[in-house]
């Protein structure tokens, strides 16, 4: 804020908002060259073309759908079925990179599994047993003590998404975006059923590169 370190402030080429590179996240390590929009204006830019609020549904309607648009996508059932995950891959990619509209596909993200339900047993639903006291089952994480204790033992609240795993269903095409972690947490997922799921990581190392 101010005029302090002049030298290290960047203007975004789009609202003349000016900011500190060492304020951004990831901090920038000088100031770069060319166009540089800010923060706020991708942000405008985005949020039209992201995530809709849409209608509810059982897993098994949700399941029907996304079987229906990828038999559809490539011509029918026998087709869809013979298409490997590298080229669903690459028919993403090219989506991405050459498709002027928008393309919609569903998406049920952040379920609390408080409420809906785990894939995992547990004891909040009642369940017991070897799997539900299991140190790998991902509602037991958080609170797991011992050699590889965690530090949200010590929280009692029942924070969806960090002490509550978030449940989240997928069908051909549907993404998250690119993020790092709140807090800088660590992220766990386990994949219940269905088709492969691909994943991106960026290293550390090369975060201010991306």
């Amino acid at each position: 804020g101010g005029g302090a370190y002049e030298d290290q402030t960047i203007l975004c080429d789009r609202c003349d908002k000016g900011y500190h590179i060492f304020c951004l996240a990831p901090p920038l390590e000088e100031v770069p060259e060319g166009e540089w929009v800010c923060p706020d204006c991708l942000s405008r830019d985005t949020d039209h073309c992201l995530f809709v609020e849409g209608n509810s549904f059982t897993m098994a309607e949700f399941q029907k759908l996304a079987d229906q648009f990828k038999h559809a996508w490539f011509g029918g059932r026998e087709a869809a079925e013979r298409v490997t995950v590298d080229q669903q891959e690459g028919e993403f990619w090219h989506i991405v990179e050459t498709r002027d509209e928008a393309l919609e596909v569903l998406y049920g993200a952040d379920l609390d599994t408080g409420k809906v339900g785990s894939g995992f047993p547990h004891a909040r639903h009642g369940q017991a047993g070897e799997y539900a006291e299991h140190a790998w089952n991902v509602n037991n994480l958080p609170k797991a003590r011992g050699a590889c204790a965690s530090m949200l033992r010590n929280i009692d609240e029942a924070i969806p998404g960090v002490i509550v795993p978030w449940l989240y269903m997928g069908m051909m095409y549907s993404s998250f975006c690119w993020h790092v972690e709140d807090h800088m947490f660590y992220s766990i997922n386990y994949h219940h059923r269905g088709e492969p799921k691909v994943w991106y990581g960026v290293p550390a190392a090369a975060a201010l590169q991306f």
